[in-house]
């Protein structure tokens, strides 16, 4: 899940609680996080920034 203002990503737990998995905007300066894609075989996150770019993170 991901906060298109802030740029961050969060990753929620089966129970509901959340915490932030990523701070797009600090790290990879992705302003506005949205359309998000992952690919679970590489493990990589595609974050398209709405102004500019893309950000592919590797998951941990």
């Amino acid at each position: 899940m991901s906060d298109w203002t802030s740029g961050k990503v969060f990753r929620v737990s089966a129970d509901g609680t959340w915490t932030v998995a990523y701070d797009l905007a600090a790290d990879h300066g992705v302003a506005s996080a949205a359309d998000i894609g992952f690919d679970p075989e590489r493990r990589i996150l595609c974050v398209p920034d709405l102004n500019t770019s893309v950000a592919f993170i590797t998951v941990e």
